[in-house]
Formats: C-alpha cells, sequence, structure tokens
C-alpha cells in the first residue's frame, strides 16, 4: 500500500537509515565546499543536496511497533516510492530540491525537536525544502524546562529566519509557500503539559518528535508535520481533599502506544 497523508493520524513515523547499500548523497554549499562538523560560522551556512536521480530513493515502510511507531528507511532508487531525504546540520541550513515533474513523490527529513521547515517554489514549479537549525541559540536545560513546551528564544527565531533569506538567495526567483516552527508544531504538546501541570502534576516534560513529510499528490507538493511522543510527569498522592504527601509519585508510562498530538499540513 502507498504511504498517503491520513496515514500519519494512525501512527507514528520517522526517517531511518539507508540501508541495502544506499549511500547518502554529501551536502556541499554554493562553492563545492562540504561541512564541517562543530563548525558554527562558516563562510556559507547554505549546504545543498544535489538536485537529479543521485539524490533521489525508493523508501521502504517499516513494520507498526509495539509503541505505534513506524520507521521509513531508504533503498536504492526503484520505480515505486521515489524519495528525497534532507539532512539537517547544527546551526546550518539545508536545502534540496523537489521536481514538480517526474516519478519523485515524496520528501522526508530529520527529526524536528526546535528547527524550522521553509518551503519555496521557482518559476517553473521546482519546490524548495530547506532545514534550518539554531541550536546555539537552545536554553541551558534549567531554563527551557521553566519555559512552555513550545517555547523558541527570539534569537533563535530571528537566526532561522536569516538563514533562510540567505538561503533563498542561491534560488532565484524563488517564492516562500510557507514555514513551520516549534511554536506551530509544539502548541498541541505545550497544551496537554498545561493541562497537566493545572492538575498539580510535577516534572511535566515531552518525550518525542516532529517528523515532516511532503507527498506530490495530483502533481502538487503538500507538506505536514507530525507531533507524536508522550507527555511525562509525576502523579502525586492524594491522603486527603486538597492534601499532596510527597513520596507516592507515579511517573506516567513511557513505552506503550505513543500518541499522535498534531498532523498538520502547512503548505
Amino acid at each position: 500500500m502507498p504511504f498517503v497523508p491520513a496515514d500519519l493520524n494512525a501512527a507514528a513515523y520517522w526517517a531511518g537509515n539507508f540501508v541495502g547499500g544506499a549511500v547518502p548523497p554529501a551536502l556541499a554549499d554554493a562553492a563545492g565546499n562540504a561541512w564541517v562538523p562543530g563548525t558554527v560560522n562558516p563562510p556559507d551556512h547554505h549546504f545543498i543536496l544535489p538536485a537529479g536521480a543521485g539524490s533521489h530513493f525508493s523508501h521502504q515502510v517499516g513494520p507498526l511497533q509495539a509503541d505505534h511507531h513506524r520507521v521509513v528507511n531508504f533503498g536504492a532508487l526503484g520505480a515505486a516510492n521515489q524519495s528525497v531525504f534532507l539532512e539537517f546540520y547544527p546551526n546550518q541550513i539545508t536545502s534540496c530540491r523537489l521536481p514538480a515533474g517526474g516519478l519523485v513523490s515524496y520528501f522526508f527529513t530529520a527529526q524536528l525537536s526546535g528547527c524550522a521547515i521553509f518551503v519555496d517554489q521557482l518559476p517553473a514549479g521546482d519546490v524548495i525544502v530547506y532545514h534550518a537549525n539554531a541550536m546555539r541559540f537552545s536554553l541551558p536545560q534549567a531554563q527551557a524546562q521553566a519555559q512552555p513546551l513550545d517555547y523558541e528564544t527570539p534569537n533563535a527565531a530571528n537566526y532561522l529566519n536569516a538563514l533562510h533569506a540567505h538561503a533563498r538567495a542561491h534560488y532565484p526567483g524563488a517564492v516562500n509557500l510557507g514555514s513551520t516552527f516549534k511554536s506551530a508544531y509544539n502548541a498541541a504538546v505545550a497544551t496537554e503539559a498545561q493541562r497537566k501541570r493545572n492538575q498539580l502534576r510535577s516534572n511535566v516534560d515531552f518525550v518525542g518528535g516532529t517528523s515532516v513529510f511532503g507527498f506530490k499528490v495530483a502533481g502538487v507538493w503538500e507538506f505536514y508535520y507530525q507531533t507524536w511522543g508522550y507527555v511525562t510527569y509525576r502523579r502525586p498522592f492524594w491522603k486527603g481533599l486538597g492534601d499532596v504527601a510527597a513520596g507516592a509519585n507515579k511517573q506516567n508510562a513511557v513505552g506503550g502506544p505513543m500518541r499522535i498530538f498534531d498532523v498538520t499540513q502547512f503548505v
């Protein structure tokens, strides 16, 4: 059965590995330079996946696991399930070109926990997808835990937008179709976490992530995010009405069927 947008409501999906001898192509900046791990301020923050068949693979959707997720792996290019996978680099922006025509009908990228995805279209119809990361502006853990789960620092948001503005200059005529940020894809998680805090739960946190998918439907690219996982917390022991005693707390289970918090089409 083909992978379709409606499947995102039934199970969690995320990109896995290259299998069967398939090798991911190397990304490079506009001058042909490869990314150097650990680099924060290289000459060019933008790294581009080479266009063409060398960056196309056939995806394989794995079996449903006990926690209700499926992993999508990438094998050698075949006639069906032709896909593009876009990696991310810390503090950089990566991009790829999705053809308007041809057999490539799926897009996948690495999981998001604070990154942004931008989608542009070129005059001839091809679509450009960008995965931008602002890890350098992440809050220290203690400060981050004091914020709502959909909070992103202004510095991070500004940096992500600046990365996109810079990268888009490498695609003349590109027009933005849409984007998604943590404030959108983690909004449902933040709402559930606040509900638990209102119930006097403590140590409220999120274990999970967000996946982004592109589907070419009737010749038009559509993009969705899916946020999945568990909101974890400690439940107080109530001795009596209004009386919370320490010591008999419970951590809600991680390992059972994970929850799909949100599936939204953003382009």
